[in-house]
Protein backbone atom coordinates (compact mmCIF):
# COMPACT_ATOMS: atom_id res chain seq x y z
CA UNK A 1 0.00 0.00 0.00
CA UNK A 2 1.82 3.30 -0.92
CA UNK A 3 1.50 6.08 1.13
CA UNK A 4 -0.71 9.56 0.05
CA UNK A 5 1.88 12.47 -1.15
CA UNK A 6 1.00 15.85 0.42
CA UNK A 7 -0.33 17.92 -2.43
CA UNK A 8 2.34 19.84 -4.13
CA UNK A 9 -0.03 22.30 -5.95
CA UNK A 10 -2.42 23.94 -3.91
CA UNK A 11 -5.45 25.60 -5.80
CA UNK A 12 -8.51 27.00 -5.34
CA UNK A 13 -10.06 24.14 -7.08
CA UNK A 14 -7.87 21.86 -4.45
CA UNK A 15 -8.96 23.81 -1.65
CA UNK A 16 -12.84 23.62 -2.15
CA UNK A 17 -12.79 20.13 -2.53
CA UNK A 18 -10.76 19.54 0.41
CA UNK A 19 -12.99 21.84 2.46
CA UNK A 20 -16.70 20.25 0.86
CA UNK A 21 -15.34 16.91 1.55
CA UNK A 22 -14.76 17.56 4.94
CA UNK A 23 -18.03 18.58 5.01
CA UNK A 24 -19.53 15.73 3.76
CA UNK A 25 -17.56 13.23 5.33
CA UNK A 26 -17.50 14.13 8.56
CA UNK A 27 -21.74 14.42 8.30
CA UNK A 28 -22.16 11.29 6.19
CA UNK A 29 -19.17 9.36 6.29
CA UNK A 30 -16.61 8.44 3.54
CA UNK A 31 -19.08 4.84 2.15
CA UNK A 32 -22.05 7.44 1.28
CA UNK A 33 -20.33 9.76 0.29
CA UNK A 34 -19.75 9.86 -3.81
CA UNK A 35 -17.06 11.80 -5.94
CA UNK A 36 -19.94 13.34 -8.01
CA UNK A 37 -21.58 14.65 -4.17
CA UNK A 38 -17.56 16.53 -3.40
CA UNK A 39 -17.77 17.99 -7.35
CA UNK A 40 -20.83 19.56 -7.11
CA UNK A 41 -20.75 20.67 -3.48
CA UNK A 42 -16.85 22.18 -4.04
CA UNK A 43 -18.36 23.69 -7.72
CA UNK A 44 -15.29 21.66 -9.57
CA UNK A 45 -15.90 19.38 -12.76
CA UNK A 46 -14.69 15.20 -12.41
CA UNK A 47 -11.58 16.14 -14.78
CA UNK A 48 -10.49 18.35 -12.66
CA UNK A 49 -11.10 16.07 -9.38
CA UNK A 50 -9.23 13.99 -10.57
CA UNK A 51 -6.19 16.24 -12.17
CA UNK A 52 -5.31 16.31 -8.09
CA UNK A 53 -7.00 12.75 -6.40
CA UNK A 54 -7.08 9.27 -7.24
CA UNK A 55 -10.35 9.07 -5.63
CA UNK A 56 -12.35 9.99 -3.04
CA UNK A 57 -9.80 8.00 -0.31
CA UNK A 58 -7.05 10.14 -1.07
CA UNK A 59 -9.00 13.28 -0.02
CA UNK A 60 -10.32 11.64 3.15
CA UNK A 61 -6.28 11.59 3.88
CA UNK A 62 -5.84 14.71 2.60
CA UNK A 63 -8.57 16.02 5.33
CA UNK A 64 -6.92 13.98 7.53
CA UNK A 65 -3.83 15.29 7.64
CA UNK A 66 -4.31 18.94 7.40
CA UNK A 67 -6.44 17.94 10.80
CA UNK A 68 -4.07 15.97 12.15
CA UNK A 69 -0.48 18.72 11.59
CA UNK A 70 -2.31 21.31 13.14
CA UNK A 71 -3.15 19.08 16.22
CA UNK A 72 0.43 17.78 16.10
CA UNK A 73 1.60 21.59 16.16
CA UNK A 74 -0.50 22.85 18.75
CA UNK A 75 -0.19 20.02 21.03
CA UNK A 76 3.86 20.19 20.59
CA UNK A 77 3.23 24.06 21.02
CA UNK A 78 1.42 23.48 24.42
CA UNK A 79 3.89 20.32 25.91
CA UNK A 80 6.78 22.15 25.20
CA UNK A 81 5.52 25.44 26.99
CA UNK A 82 7.77 26.04 30.24
CA UNK A 83 5.23 28.87 31.69
CA UNK A 84 2.42 26.74 31.35
CA UNK A 85 1.33 24.25 34.77
CA UNK A 86 0.31 20.92 33.77
CA UNK A 87 -3.04 20.89 34.76
CA UNK A 88 -3.19 24.06 32.40
CA UNK A 89 -1.89 21.74 29.62
CA UNK A 90 -4.06 18.67 30.49
CA UNK A 91 -6.96 21.01 30.20
CA UNK A 92 -5.76 22.70 27.11
CA UNK A 93 -4.80 19.28 25.04
CA UNK A 94 -8.98 17.99 26.44
CA UNK A 95 -10.41 21.35 24.62
CA UNK A 96 -7.77 21.19 21.06
CA UNK A 97 -8.92 17.57 20.89
CA UNK A 98 -12.57 18.32 21.66
CA UNK A 99 -12.40 21.24 18.71
CA UNK A 100 -10.62 19.17 15.92
CA UNK A 101 -13.25 16.33 16.50
CA UNK A 102 -16.45 18.40 16.53
CA UNK A 103 -19.13 17.57 14.27
CA UNK A 104 -17.64 14.36 13.69
CA UNK A 105 -20.18 11.18 13.10
CA UNK A 106 -20.22 7.72 13.74
CA UNK A 107 -20.22 6.71 9.97
CA UNK A 108 -17.04 8.60 9.61
CA UNK A 109 -15.65 7.09 12.77
CA UNK A 110 -16.90 3.71 11.75
CA UNK A 111 -15.60 4.49 8.11
CA UNK A 112 -12.28 5.36 9.48
CA UNK A 113 -11.52 2.84 11.85
CA UNK A 114 -13.12 0.02 9.74
CA UNK A 115 -11.68 -2.20 6.55
CA UNK A 116 -13.46 -0.65 3.94
CA UNK A 117 -11.08 1.82 3.38
CA UNK A 118 -7.67 0.50 4.02
CA UNK A 119 -5.79 3.45 3.56
CA UNK A 120 -7.26 6.19 5.61
CA UNK A 121 -6.83 3.48 8.53
CA UNK A 122 -3.29 3.15 7.72
CA UNK A 123 -2.79 6.77 7.89
CA UNK A 124 -4.24 6.69 11.30
CA UNK A 125 -2.36 3.86 12.58
CA UNK A 126 0.66 5.53 11.23
CA UNK A 127 -0.20 9.27 12.57
CA UNK A 128 -1.02 7.83 16.21
CA UNK A 129 2.71 6.44 16.07
CA UNK A 130 4.17 9.98 15.64
CA UNK A 131 1.47 11.51 17.96
CA UNK A 132 2.84 8.85 20.38
CA UNK A 133 6.67 9.29 19.61
CA UNK A 134 5.91 13.16 20.40
CA UNK A 135 4.39 12.22 23.94
CA UNK A 136 6.97 9.77 24.88
CA UNK A 137 9.65 12.82 24.47
CA UNK A 138 7.28 15.44 26.43
CA UNK A 139 6.81 13.22 29.36
CA UNK A 140 10.49 12.11 29.78
CA UNK A 141 11.07 15.75 29.60
CA UNK A 142 8.87 16.30 32.47
CA UNK A 143 9.78 13.57 34.75
CA UNK A 144 13.83 15.19 34.01
CA UNK A 145 12.21 17.97 35.27
CA UNK A 146 9.67 16.71 38.35
CA UNK A 147 6.57 17.61 36.87
CA UNK A 148 5.64 13.83 36.12
CA UNK A 149 6.46 11.67 38.61
CA UNK A 150 9.39 9.25 37.24
CA UNK A 151 8.28 5.60 37.86
CA UNK A 152 5.41 6.32 35.65
CA UNK A 153 6.06 4.00 32.92
CA UNK A 154 6.35 5.52 29.48
CA UNK A 155 4.50 2.24 27.48
CA UNK A 156 1.69 2.35 29.88
CA UNK A 157 0.76 5.90 28.78
CA UNK A 158 0.72 4.93 24.88
CA UNK A 159 -1.08 1.80 25.31
CA UNK A 160 -3.84 3.37 27.17
CA UNK A 161 -4.17 6.62 24.69
CA UNK A 162 -4.38 3.32 21.44
CA UNK A 163 -6.91 1.82 23.95
CA UNK A 164 -8.47 5.22 24.02
CA UNK A 165 -8.58 5.80 19.96
CA UNK A 166 -10.02 2.50 20.03
CA UNK A 167 -12.91 3.43 22.17
CA UNK A 168 -13.46 6.14 20.31
CA UNK A 169 -15.25 4.24 17.38
CA UNK A 170 -16.95 1.87 19.71
CA UNK A 171 -20.67 1.39 19.13
CA UNK A 172 -21.70 0.27 22.60
CA UNK A 173 -20.07 3.88 24.24
CA UNK A 174 -21.04 6.07 21.28
CA UNK A 175 -24.56 4.93 22.17
CA UNK A 176 -24.25 6.35 25.62
CA UNK A 177 -23.51 10.06 24.39
CA UNK A 178 -25.35 12.75 21.75
CA UNK A 179 -22.18 13.42 20.46
CA UNK A 180 -19.11 11.50 19.84
CA UNK A 181 -17.44 14.58 20.78
CA UNK A 182 -18.27 14.16 24.14
CA UNK A 183 -17.12 10.81 24.19
CA UNK A 184 -13.63 11.57 23.02
CA UNK A 185 -13.62 14.64 25.56
CA UNK A 186 -14.92 12.23 28.24
CA UNK A 187 -11.86 9.78 27.56
CA UNK A 188 -9.91 12.29 27.51
CA UNK A 189 -10.89 13.98 31.04
CA UNK A 190 -10.75 10.14 32.35
CA UNK A 191 -7.25 9.58 31.08
CA UNK A 192 -5.74 12.68 32.50
CA UNK A 193 -8.16 13.23 35.50
CA UNK A 194 -9.12 10.12 36.72
CA UNK A 195 -12.71 9.15 37.99
CA UNK A 196 -12.66 12.10 40.56
CA UNK A 197 -11.99 14.80 38.14
CA UNK A 198 -10.01 17.75 37.93
CA UNK A 199 -12.04 19.58 40.47
CA UNK A 200 -10.98 17.05 43.05
CA UNK A 201 -7.65 17.22 42.13
CA UNK A 202 -7.29 20.44 42.52
CA UNK A 203 -8.47 20.54 45.97
CA UNK A 204 -6.29 17.81 46.87
CA UNK A 205 -3.49 19.98 45.66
Amino acid sequence: MTEVQTITKVTKSTRAVLAEAKKLFWKYGIKKVSVEEICAQAGVSKMTFYRYFSNKEEVAVHVLRKIFDVSRTESRQLMDDADLPLPVKIAELIKNKRKHSEGVSREFLRDAYGDNFPTVKAFIIRFRKIMTADLERSIRKMQSEGVIRKDLKIGFVTQMIDLMQEKAADEDLLDLYDTNTELITELMQFFFYGIAGKEAQTEEN
